[in-house]
């Protein structure tokens, strides 16, 4: 009974590998020329895939220029402004400080006592001697006794020696004020009303001291500009030389005001001009500026899509602000003021990397 029911198991098998086998072999391929049109549309696929690839690049007479679509550009948002012709003259920079005034209001208010003291002193001195002038004449009519005449001396003598004192404690505090300040700012000092000290401490004006370098020592300007942190450029008068120097910043210290006040210890910079001489050059603005290899660039749009990076050559701060440059940069320049970096990081990437997937993930395996 085992044995016919394997014998049947095993027939059947056969009957239904032999169907498949013969299906197989009678089932029509398909034409060459419909499964070369296959491949081509799968080629075709593949060759156009999305590529992300970066803005083009290239080198003009030895500049970078990038190129960007009107679509990229307003979808980054860059913006351009026109640069401005300026004249401006050769100057240097110069470290400037704000001078602490309460030692020298201090001084001001030593000296005004000193100052009545010796006013009272000397009145006091004027009269002895008077009273001792008449003392002594009538002494030598026998009008009055020795000891009145020898009591009028004495006070005499007493206020005379008062009034020294008070001549040298006055004298020693304008010794002082010259020492610590100069001639000018002493006479101001001393003086019964001063408009300098007056405006010093209504806090109208500031008074700095600029180290000028000691080429430029000699003939230090009447007017300079000064830059303080968080300001504009301050007009700034000279008002006399300093007799003392700053232990940190080497050069000849003088004396400048400006109408502003200033917080105490302000460290600024001072353009103090070398040269009556004019320069020419162009206005740019702060904003437009990148910084590559430790100098200053900026982009100038040449055409609708092509933005050149230039140098800011000679570059300084400018008294109004911005920046004052020469070179190749010209009144009218378009300048890029928003999107310079964007420019600057897309010509700064590696060249020829493409990708041929626009999803990674979907790279994968």
């Amino acid at each position: 009974m085992n044995i016919k029911t394997a014998i049947f198991t095993i027939a059947c098998l056969s009957a239904f590998a032999a169907g498949g086998w013969f299906s197989v072999r009678t089932l029509p391929s398909p034409p060459p020329a419909k499964m070369s049109a296959a491949l081509n549309v799968s080629k075709s696929a593949v060759l156009s895939a999305p590529q992300m690839s970066l803005p083009p690049f290239e080198i003009v007479d030895g500049e970078s220029v990038v190129q960007l679509s009107g679509d990229v550009q307003r979808a980054a948002q860059v913006k351009v402004v026109p640069l401005k012709g300026l004249e401006d003259k050769a100057t240097i920079d110069a470290a400037a400080s704000v001078i602490d005034l309460q030692p020298l209001f201090d001084l001001r208010s030593r000296l005004t006592v000193a100052r009545d003291a010796l006013e009272g002193a000397g009145a006091a001195a004027q009269t002895s001697r008077e009273q001792f002038d008449r003392t002594k004449v009538l002494f030598a009519q026998k009008a009055i006794s020795q000891r009145e005449f020898q009591l009028s001396e004495a006070a005499m003598k007493a206020d005379r020696e008062t009034l020294e004192a008070a001549t040298a404690s006055h004298q020693g505090l304008v010794q002082n004020a010259t020492l610590h300040y100069g001639p000018v700012i002493a006479d101001a000092l001393t003086a019964v009303s001063s408009d300098i000290i007056q405006n010093l401490l209504a806090g109208t004006i500031t008074l700095y001291v600029v180290s000028l370098p000691g080429d430029h020592a000699p003939a230090a300007p009447a007017h300079i500009k000064i830059k303080v942190p968080g300001w504009t450029y301050l007009d700034a008068s000279l008002l006399s030389p300093s007799p003392r120097a700053d232990p940190v910043v080497q050069g000849q210290p003088y004396f400048y005001i400006a109408k502003a006040s200033i917080p105490v210890g302000i460290q600024a910079i001072a353009k103090v001009p070398v040269s009556d001489k004019a320069m020419f050059g162009v206005l740019v603005p702060d904003r437009s500026i990148v910084w590559y290899a430790g100098l200053p660039w900026v982009y100038v749009k040449t055409d609708p899509e092509h933005f050149t990076r230039r140098l800011v050559a000679d570059a300084k701060s400018a008294a109004g602000g911005g920046t004052f440059a020469a070179g190749k940069l010209r009144p009218g320049d378009m300048v890029v003021v928003s999107g310079a970096q964007l420019l600057l990081s897309q010509e700064l990437k590696p060249r020829d990397i493409t990708q041929q997937c626009p999803d990674p993930p979907e790279c994968d395996g």
